[in-house]
């Protein structure tokens, strides 16, 4: 089921925009994505910079879904709450803050902590709260190791030591003993999304509560046929038997990148839900997990990006 497309100019815009030919100032005439802070030196920035927007694919995909699943009657509640859980700057938060009455934003790191705050100020939104601290299955402190130059969010967790530097060790808390008593009479979480540098099975694990509360969608980035496995494992725990890939083929195809480009610029790209069956090694942009079959709601419209 197709979720999102962009336009053969769109896709064609953002390609020599990535080369460097793009004007800089181009996110301000693209109206509806929100206004952010930026870190200049880091790949988040670099890409607002550039394309206008981040993940612009995919954030059209996610307004696909959430109209799937409203038209399917699966986000009903008197007071919608969605969780945005490794927030970085915020681009999602802005997003989900147009969509639901509230949202938590959990971001661990100081420096983008203070980014995220900026942005949920300079937009406007009062029905965010932001949180200096990472979800997990339980409490303790992890060290975060950045393993990309210039991508702040790209690392791996590990156990912290004595003699580690204190401002890249991260306090990680059990999300239900956060989450539930923040949690008002007549607000439901209908949507979460969980970005975590391979700690999703743990985050989704330490929601159970929560989950079999709400029943909430999940959408999660898996990295690894490893990583998604142990994701799904605890999906089956939780009661989310139906997992689906939001799918760019021009991105993930067997034919290489030259051709996916070309592809994508002849013909634009498409998003697409799909069941995931069996996982590759290789990373999963958004993976959705839904206690019920989202193929069986009224399809949505494409949205174009």
């Amino acid at each position: 089921m197709r979720l999102a497309r962009k336009s053969v100019l769109s896709t064609a815009v953002d390609y020599i925009a990535r080369l460097g030919v793009g004007i800089l100032g181009v996110r301000a005439r693209r109206p509806g994505r929100g206004r952010f802070f930026l870190l200049s030196d880091d790949y988040i920035g670099r890409t607002i910079l550039a394309e206008g927007a981040f993940e612009k694919g995919y954030l059209a995909s996610l307004e696909g879904l959430i109209r799937l699943a409203r038209a399917g009657d699966l986000m009903q509640a008197e007071r919608s709450v969605a969780l945005d859980i490794g927030a970085n700057i915020g681009t999602h938060t802005v997003f989900l803050a147009r969509h639901f009455d509230k949202v938590h934003s959990f971001e661990p790191n100081p420096m983008l902590h203070h980014v995220l705050c900026a942005n949920i100020g300079l937009n406007g939104l009062g029905g965010v709260t932001p949180h200096q601290v990472a979800l997990s299955d339980r409490a303790e402190t992890l060290s975060y190791v950045q393993t990309e130059a210039g991508n702040l969010g790209c690392g791996r967790f590990e156990r912290a030591t004595v003699d580690q530097d204190a401002t890249r060790s991260f306090p990680l808390v059990r999300g239900d003993e956060v989450l539930l008593p923040l949690l008002q009479p007549g607000e439901r979480v209908v949507l979460a999304k969980i970005d975590v540098e391979g700690l999703e099975d743990k985050v989704v694990a330490g929601l159970q509560a929560l989950l079999q509360r709400d029943q909430p969608l999940l959408v999660c980035e898996v990295t690894g046929r490893e990583g998604g496995e142990r994701l799904c494992e605890v999906l089956d725990r939780a009661g989310y038997p139906y997992r689906y890939e939001i799918h760019n083929p021009a991105r993930f195809n067997s034919l290489g990148l030259a051709a996916g480009v070309a592809r994508a610029l002849a013909r634009g790209i498409e998003y697409q839900l799909k069941p995931l069956a069996d996982l590759e090694d290789r990373l999963y942009p958004m993976v959705v997990a839904a206690p019920v079959d989202l193929l069986a709601c009224n399809p949505s419209q494409a949205i174009a990006a």
